[in-house]
């Protein structure tokens, strides 16, 4: 999934990957309970990809575009790889994640980013195949930098009936309850950690 700016690596592209949907939506897989509760050892993220998307000329001449939404992830038939991260603390978040933890996905950029849907990690960290693909968005052409990144595989879980936009987080932020949510505090992160507290304080406005 592709992120829109995300404090890059002065080296690597800026965002995660994103893809076209594909022309025949699957059927969508059970959906999680209104409030997925706190499991022993559980931890909970948010991940961005591109609502909107823009096309990305590769190192091949081919034309990529980024966009990846949570209608696209639901339309997937086996766990998808959340691949190109480029950021190191972004990886380094990716690297800390277990099955079972949960993740807002986050849609950015458009006229109204935020949250729009929930997701599970089903596949813990693993090398990310396309920073060493030539053919892919996100390779990267220093071989000595390729083992720094890692992809996770995420399913779909639950798209909300309505997004928590990006100004109501921002209001909880400068409130409070979201003053220390990693998403604020660290510069434009595509993976952030997300508390306990955060993701139920979250949960109240996804339900309000």
């Amino acid at each position: 999934k592709r992120r829109a700016p995300a404090a890059p690596d002065a080296t690597e592209p800026p965002k995660k990957r994103g893809r076209p949907a594909k022309a025949t939506a699957a059927p969508a897989p059970a959906p999680a309970p209104a409030r997925a509760k706190r499991g022993p050892g559980r931890q909970y993220w948010l991940m961005k990809a591109e609502q909107d998307g823009h096309d990305e000329v590769l190192a091949n001449g081919k034309v990529f575009n980024t966009k990846f939404t949570i209608d696209d992830l639901r339309a997937k038939t086996s766990p998808e790889p959340w691949d190109g991260v480029r950021n190191p603390t972004a990886a380094k978040n990716m690297r800390e994640m277990k099955q079972g933890d949960l993740a807002f996905f986050y849609a950015s950029g458009g006229k109204t980013p935020g949250i729009v849907g929930i997701m599970e990690i089903v596949r813990e960290h693993e090398p990310d195949a396309t920073a060493s693909d030539p053919e892919a968005y996100g390779y990267v052409a220093d071989a000595k930098k390729r083992d720094r990144w890692c992809v996770v595989h995420v399913e779909f879980r639950k798209k909300l009936s309505k997004p928590v936009t990006r100004a109501q987080l921002v209001a909880a932020q400068e409130q409070g309850p979201l003053a220390q949510m990693q998403e604020f505090v660290a510069a434009r992160l595509s993976v952030s950690k997300v508390s306990e507290d955060e993701w139920e304080y979250i949960h109240t406005l996804i339900e309000g």
